[in-house]
């Protein structure tokens, strides 16, 4: 999906043929649990309006780029397929189970996100948005609670406001407004950490670094570590120094790396190295220098 065809998508929702459902959601180490919120129609429409405004504009003045585990681009927005997103699968799976609907919000428990879906027919889009009683209130609607319901009034009680952290086409492709609001919904750091582990893991395994105790301490130290080992783990460019031992040293010389690389192994010292040694475990000389080296030999 290009920026294009997703604005085509918008637009083929309108406060006419569209309704607004609202549900706040909680989240529980992993698991997630909701209130449904009934919502009268003269406000699904006001919310409608708001919605799609604010999503508009923010795609108008950003370009849509593929998610980048390493960083977030400025003046961009990032497309990531949902099934790449196990969290995202599994809040979808509780929020079919009815175990998982709460009667009230004393059962809910504190509200950590909301997300309103936008229906239309077999069409969808869910609005997410990180919540805190703390959040200061942009431009949107204020409600109460009601049992499970919810009525819009003049009170500070429950806020729903024009920002947007992500939103959902079809439980199918996830645009991501705000990096860390997505990643703290979704629990996608776990991610981060399970290629981490799977990356030491086949590091360790291969026998690639002496000192390895000390560079998995190290690596483990850092989240910024475990997204460029999620990036490394994407491009498969561990087994392509693994299987090309031969153009490490040319591609150290080139680059001038203070690390050595004797034997078939790295030479891991100190803490000085990581960010040396993970670029050149990730994608950063491995696709630049050692695979040029290799498609041009």
């Amino acid at each position: 999906m290009n920026k294009t065809e997703m604005v085509t998508r918008i637009n083929k929702f309108n406060k006419e043929n569209s309704s607004v459902t609202l549900k706040l959601g909680h989240k529980n180490n992993k698991n997630y649990f909701f209130i449904e919120a009934e919502i009268d129609n003269a406000i699904q429409k006001e919310l409608f309006e708001l919605l799609q405004d604010s999503i508009l504009k923010i795609v108008s003045c950003n370009d849509l780029v593929e998610f980048n585990v390493v960083g977030h681009q400025d003046d961009t927005i990032e497309l990531i397929r949902a099934d790449d997103v196990d969290g995202y699968s599994v809040l979808i799976a509780d929020m079919k189970e009815r175990n998982n609907l709460a009667e009230n919000i004393i059962e809910l428990g504190e509200i950590n996100f909301y997300l309103l879906e936008i229906n239309r027919g077999n069409d969808n889009i869910k609005i997410f948005r990180r919540y805190s009683k703390a959040k200061s209130l942009s431009k949107g609607l204020l409600f109460k609670s009601i049992s499970s319901k919810l009525s819009k009034i003049d009170g500070n009680i429950f806020q729903v406001d024009n920002i947007i952290d992500f939103i959902v086409f079809n439980d199918t492709e996830i645009i991501i407004f705000n990096r860390y609001s997505f990643e703290v919904i979704t629990n996608y750091r776990d991610n981060y950490i399970e290629n981490l582990n799977r990356a030491l893991e086949e590091i360790d395994n291969s026998e690639l670094i002496n000192n390895m105790e000390k560079f998995e301490e190290d690596c483990k130290s850092s989240i910024r570590i475990a997204k460029q080992f999620t990036k490394a783990m994407q491009e498969n460019s561990i087994n392509l120094i693994l299987n090309n031992p031969e153009a490490i040293k040319e591609a150290i010389k080139e680059a001038d790396l203070p690390i050595d690389f004797t034997n078939n192994k790295f030479q891991y010292e100190s803490r000085e190295q990581l960010s040396i040694l993970v670029a050149l475990l990730s994608d950063k000389y491995a696709k630049t220098l050692i695979g040029k080296r290799i498609t041009t030999e």
